[in-house]
């Protein structure tokens, strides 16, 4: 017999035949917990106790066919087969770009999801800065900077 430290549930799925049967019986009620009244078993003979037929296809495999299949789009006055999901994704761009702002937080969220937006960052060119810009900026360094060293050996005397 099972483990009695385990569920009455997962004793019964890792039991044998004979261990289940033991386990129904020794059950302290005819009907209840894993024991249905008669009038509400499946009858034999009965399909719809079997569970889903061999074969049939669940809505997984159902959308993963749909979004393979092929469109005939027209392009440059050219006719081309493309599958679905490039021609939602391209109808999800033009949107996008047209300022459809659902239509880009969208496009950007699948961007994310399917890492086209994780690469490395760009480096960004800083603005233009003239010779005298950049005379101020190193005086306000000099300013800055000795009054930040003055407030650093006060706190070091304290």
């Amino acid at each position: 017999m099972a483990k009695q430290s385990l569920g009455l549930i997962t004793q019964y799925r890792n039991a044998d035949e004979e261990e289940r049967k033991d386990l129904l019986e020794a059950l302290p009620h005819k009907v209840g917990f894993m024991k249905p009244p008669q009038e509400h078993q499946f009858k034999p003979g009965n399909r719809m106790g079997k569970g889903r037929p061999k074969g049939s296809r669940n809505i997984g495999s159902i959308i993963e066919e749909e979004l393979k299949t092929k469109i005939e789009v027209k392009e440059n006055g050219r006719t081309r087969k493309v599958d679905a999901v490039q021609v939602m994704v391209r109808q999800l761009v033009h949107k996008a770009a047209q300022g459809d702002s659902k239509a880009a937080l969208q496009l950007l969220d699948l961007a994310r999801k399917n890492g086209v937006m994780s690469g490395p960052a760009r480096e960004v060119s800083a603005p233009f800065i003239t010779p005298e810009d950049f005379e101020v900026v190193k005086s306000f360094e000099k300013i800055l900077g000795s009054s930040h060293m003055a407030a650093e050996e006060e706190g070091a005397e304290k």
